[in-house]
């Protein structure tokens, strides 16, 4: 499978997810060599981090150390990322469901995709100046 088609099919099935619906599970795959293709998810997910990032700095500014802000908060995202990963696995190990894990982890990885962006885009409100109650509820939803 390409990484065209397996990012177009792990995002389709975690926005069906994300959705309420469960067929969203038929686009992730089982498997080992799709666990592995779905980490591609964290390079997707990199600029929707960095767009969270810059709008709580469009309330307090840009500080002086933005880069090195920035940069921590890129590793401590992949490292959180990678351990959850390495922890769950073992996790399924010690209780006997290491087949289910790659299923679980495709997707965790494209479901984390979808949940960045929804974040991003409910700080949307506030930056086109609507009252708090309105980003609130966006957030929210």
């Amino acid at each position: 499978m390409s990484i065209a088609s397996s990012v177009a099919n792990g995002l389709y099935g975690a926005v069906l997810l994300a959705r309420g619906r469960s067929d969203g599970l038929r686009f992730h795959d089982g498997d080992m060599e799709g666990a592995a293709r779905s980490f591609i998810a964290m390079a997707v997910s990199v600029p929707t981090i960095i767009g969270i990032r810059l709008v709580a700095w469009t309330e307090t500014g840009v500080p002086a150390s933005g880069g090195h802000i920035l940069l921590r908060d890129l590793m401590v995202y992949t490292v959180s990322w990678l351990v959850f990963a390495i922890m769950t696995y073992r996790i399924a190990g010690s209780i006997g469901r290491t087949d289910r894990w790659p299923r679980f982890i495709v997707t965790l990885n494209w479901c984390n995709v979808v949940g960045n962006m929804l974040i991003l885009f409910g700080a949307i409100p506030g930056l086109l100046g609507m009252n708090a109650v309105v980003e609130q509820v966006t957030q929210l939803v």
